[in-house]
């Protein structure tokens, strides 16, 4: 399951202003995979 979470992150390219990758905003979908 967490391997599919970080290949739809990586598919999904969540990036900030900077090119970084936004952590806040991964935290955030694991969270919801977690309550699901």
């Amino acid at each position: 399951m967490l391997k599919n979470i970080t290949e739809w992150i990586r598919a999904e390219c969540i990036v900030d202003g900077d090119g970084e990758i936004d952590y806040e905003e991964i935290e955030l979908i694991i969270n919801q995979c977690k309550e699901k």
